[in-house]
């Protein structure tokens, strides 16, 4: 589930997510990583990554 919030951290989080999920697409291949990879990617805690995902479907 896509969650929302205006908070500039939430934000921030979110498009840094993004940034990395675009960027391990193009490196790895769609779905082909993790969601530790990802936040490691982003710079950003894993469980920082369930604050505003579910799973990796619901960040693209």
């Amino acid at each position: 589930m896509y969650k929302n919030s205006t908070d500039r951290r939430f934000l921030k989080n979110k498009r840094e997510f993004r940034r990395a999920y675009i960027d391990l697409t193009i490196q790895k291949g769609y779905r082909n990583f993790s969601i530790a990879e990802l936040a490691r990617q982003a710079d950003l805690n894993r469980m920082t990554f369930y604050k505003h995902y579910d799973n990796l479907d619901d960040v693209f």
